[in-house]
């Protein structure tokens, strides 16, 4: 005998709480009236409840949607306008790679015809309820995962566009890692009968995949895991608008009936032969004898007579209908009618505004993960890099201004950034980049050069009362700046770079030295340094050292050679009033030792001869020191910069000279160089 199992008996159930009474009875939450019959839940009592809700699955039906697309043209602008509204625009790319480059990628969209194919799979996407657009990648396999970084230069070819009906999902095979993918095919099979791609298994990764309406999930598995035609959620409001509108065209036949009564009609059809050929020929006679004047010819027993009709409020009902279309299809009457707004004060505007939003949020939903891997795959064809860290990209909004529209927004914009920039918030340079970069907004301020910007960034920046830039940019007060050691003590790499070479030096005074120096007017201290009263100790004077800029060194002021060559002696300080034009307000203007600038930052915060000779005559080498003080007496006015800034100009170099200096009229020579052709 077997041994005995014993089995665990499950643990004992509450039991059901009782209800107040026994009978079983129903709950609704919808309206009725059971004396009036009136609700849904009054079974079979009325016409609304027997009312329900069927599906009509004509997305099933390939050769239906292509006889809707060929032959209603309201179903055709219902595809087409959302697709073609979703590309028409294109995207704005935000990247710190060179503009040229980023110009490259738009022009090489528009030779591959990009755009046209994303409108076209967006189209047959929302035909047949899914389609997808395989990427042309030279070289590569359809069927293994792309890896953008294995593109090679020239590779990519452009998008094919493949409707649900050519390219089938594995639905064996769904992407099981965690992304926004999961879940969907991992591949597609071309059809047999496409002449292009045939038997093709392509990757996920390689498609742009666009759904016409998304499903829920057991209806997306009906559908082969693919959407929703959009003709088929508005299936019956299309019906009744056509069915609508053709009958009111055949009621055109109808809008001006004529009845002809003749005596003995029945007898005269009855007996046939002559007399029935008498009687077509009558009526044809009448009809040829009729004149303009609606004289009709006839017996004098016959009876005629005109029936008119009229069709008032068929307008309105086609309106009716037409409304519903556009409600369903979330297109406004003016774009899927192309007809004029109606009423009082009507424009349309709001409703397009409506309808743009929610073509961009369209847009973000559709699109943004498939432009993104198209924009990394042409990136790396055009250029063989990855699209730089950090770079994104927006929709173009569909919105285009008017002129006085744009006028309005660039003036706001413009006085908002010379605001910040008059108020010290932001730098010259940094307002002229605000202005340019909402020039594509705008309209305004598109011809601000990269020269003019980079003059501006040369510029010293705004400095608090009793401040002044160190040799490293840097604000510090002025008693610091003025008192810090300058000479070069060879530990410091800035020292290095900034200090000019000394056949700079050397070559300017030896040039002037051999025609105008004379070392008997210029007396020095024993340490060989300039002095006002004689040489050695005895009678010197010290410099004023009171100016921001430093020292001041009056003994030179009007002599530019001797100016030039005590600051290249000094390093620090300035000479007021070097030289005379007449160009400039006062007629006088000075020079400055300065600062280099930094050149990690193509110079920015420099000014004065340390400038001039760091950034233009040692690294960019377009100008020559020898040419400075004969140029400046020769400059003429150019333009105004900003507000204390002059841009001045001789046939072959131009300067900028600055108006003021921390709050003090007096005009410094700020750079001199070179123009670039």
């Amino acid at each position: 005998m077997g041994k005995h199992r014993s089995v665990r008996k499950p643990p004992a159930q509450a039991a059901p709480v009782p209800i107040a009474s026994s009978k079983a009875f129903a709950t609704n939450d919808s309206f009725s009236n059971f004396m009036a019959a009136v609700g849904i839940s009054q079974p079979a009592s009325n016409q609304s409840a027997t009312g329900t809700y069927t599906a009509e699955y004509i997305s099933r039906f390939r050769p239906l949607l292509d006889n809707i697309y060929r032959s209603s043209w309201i179903c055709g602008v219902a595809v087409d306008s959302v697709a073609e509204d979703m590309t028409k625009r294109g995207i704005e790319i935000v990247t710190s790679a060179d503009p040229a480059q980023v110009e490259g990628l738009h022009a090489a969209w528009r030779d591959l015809h990009l755009w046209d194919q994303i409108c076209d799979t967006i189209k047959w996407g929302r035909l047949y309820g899914g389609a997808i657009g395989v990427m042309l990648i030279d070289g590569q396999r359809f069927d293994t995962p792309l890896r953008p970084e294995t593109v090679a230069p020239g590779a990519f070819k452009g998008v094919y566009p493949l409707d649900r009906w050519t390219a089938q999902p594995v639905l064996s095979l769904p992407v099981r890692d965690y992304g926004p993918d999961f879940g969907k095919p991992m591949y597609y099979d071309v059809m047999a009968d496409n002449n292009v791609l045939p038997n093709a298994r392509i990757h996920y990764s390689r498609v742009i995949r666009i759904d016409g309406i998304d499903l829920p999930y057991y209806q997306r598995m009906t559908e082969n895991l693919w959407g929703q035609s959009v003709i088929e959620r508005l299936w019956d409001r299309l019906l009744a608008f056509d069915s609508t509108t053709q009958g009111a065209a055949q009621l055109v036949y109808k809008a001006h009936l004529r009845t002809y009564a003749v005596e003995n009609l029945r007898e005269i059809i009855a007996a046939g032969g002559p007399a029935r050929q008498g009687l077509i020929a009558q009526i044809d006679f009448a009809r040829m004898m009729q004149s303009n004047e609606g004289i009709t010819l006839m017996d004098a027993k016959d009876k005629f007579e005109a029936h008119s009709y009229t069709f008032s409020g068929l307008d309105t009902v086609l309106l009716q209908f037409g409304q519903q279309l556009s409600g369903a299809l979330q297109i406004p009457l003016v774009r899927l009618f192309g007809q004029s707004p109606a009423g009082l004060n009507a424009t349309g505007e709001s409703d397009i505004r409506n309808y743009y939003d929610g073509i961009q949020q369209r847009q973000e939903h559709r699109l943004r993960s498939p432009i993104s891997s198209l924009l990394r795959v042409t990136w790396r064809s055009l250029y063989g890099s990855d699209l730089p860290e950090g770079s994104n990209f927006s929709f173009r909004p569909l919105w285009v201004m008017s002129d006085e529209q744009k006028a309005q927004i660039g003036n706001t914009i413009t006085q908002a950034v010379t605001q910040a920039e008059s108020n010290g918030l932001v730098r010259r340079a940094t307002a002229l980049k605000e202005l340019r970069q909402s020039s594509h907004i705008t309209g305004l301020w598109s011809n601000i050069t990269d020269e003019e910007i980079e003059e501006a960034e040369n510029e010293p920046p705004p400095v608090p009362d009793g401040m002044m830039l160190d040799e490293n940019g840097e604000a510090k007060p002025a008693a610091s700046v003025i008192g810090e050691d300058d000479e070069d003590d060879g530990d410091s790499t800035n020292d290095r770079a900034y200090k000019p070479r000394r056949s700079w030096r050397d070559r300017f005074l030896a040039l002037f030295r051999d025609e105008d120096w004379k070392e008997s007017e210029h007396p020095r201290k024993d340490d060989g340094e300039f002095t006002e009263k004689g040489s050695g100790t005895s009678g010197s004077s010290e410099p004023e050292p009171s100016h921001p800029l430093g020292p001041l060194y009056r003994e030179v002021s009007g002599k530019p050679h001797e100016a030039i060559a005590k600051l290249l002696s000094e390093k620090k300080g300035a000479v007021p009033d070097i030289w005379d034009n007449p160009e400039v307000p006062t007629g006088k203007i000075g020079l400055a030792w300065g600062v280099p600038g930094n050149p990690a930052k193509k110079w920015r915060g420099g000014h004065g001869l340390a400038h001039i000779i760091a950034k233009h005559v040692e690294a960019q080498q377009d100008f020559k020191l020898e040419d400075l003080p004969d140029m400046v007496p020769k400059l003429k006015f150019l333009r105004v910069e900003g507000e204390n800034r002059l841009i001045m100009e001789t046939p072959d170099h131009r300067a900028v000279v600055s108006l003021d200096w921390y709050g003090k009229q007096e005009h410094w020579l700020i750079s001199a160089f070179e123009p670039r052709e």
